[in-house]
């Protein structure tokens, strides 16, 4: 279930996802192959793909894994919690090496699916994204979640987000904690804030 052995050049990308994908980089980093504006600019802009939540979560998960072919650590994951607002993380969490971290999708859990996990024993870090793209949530979804990650009781930081297009609430909002977050707002700033610290060659 991890994107494992997954490296994120604009080709590989741009054959993903498609040439409509808008590639709009600062002066600065325009000599990499960064994709990553590319999402953020234009989430619902490729022919046959636009609403793919499956291929929109593989993005994310492949740049959210600290051990992912970008060769960032955990600065991807780290900026994602940042600007997304996740509340009450130690800053000692990101000294963590990548290793200590797993992500995954779809990984399955007693109340379903999660789209994107993030799990950190060494940490006692539980993140579960929900992506939203199109389709509607399941009966009481992300509230039977946040149920199961209530059970976790070995992560200490237990964390919920849902993604949608624009920042929408879930049908079962106000059950249970969680993190709303936009492609339009939040992922548009993750990206950007991302682009201006890459060291990576591989970027």
């Amino acid at each position: 279930y991890g994107p494992r052995n997954t490296t994120f050049s604009a080709r590989s990308m741009k054959t993903r996802l498609g040439s409509s994908w808008k590639l709009r980089l600062s002066s600065r980093l325009h000599h990499r192959p960064i994709v990553l504006r590319a999402a953020a600019e234009a989430p619902c802009d490729c022919p046959g793909m636009e609403r793919d939540e499956i291929v929109h979560s593989k993005v994310l998960a492949g740049l959210l894994d600290p051990l992912g072919g970008h060769g960032e650590g955990v600065l991807f994951l780290r900026q994602f919690c940042q600007i997304a607002e996740v509340p009450d993380l130690p800053d000692t969490l990101w000294t963590h090496p990548p290793a200590a971290f797993w992500v995954g999708r779809e990984f399955p859990i007693a109340s379903g699916r999660p789209d994107i996990v993030v799990i950190s024993l060494a940490a006692q870090f539980l993140l579960i994204i929900e992506n939203k793209i199109e389709a509607s949530e399941s009966e009481e979804q992300l509230y039977k979640y946040s149920k199961w990650m209530e059970q976790q009781k070995h992560y200490k930081f237990r964390r919920l987000v849902f993604l949608t297009l624009t920042g929408e609430k879930s049908r079962d909002h106000g059950k249970f904690l969680c993190r709303r977050i936009s492609y339009k707002d939040h992922i548009v700033q993750w990206l950007e804030s991302c682009c201006k610290l890459v060291h990576s060659p591989r970027m």
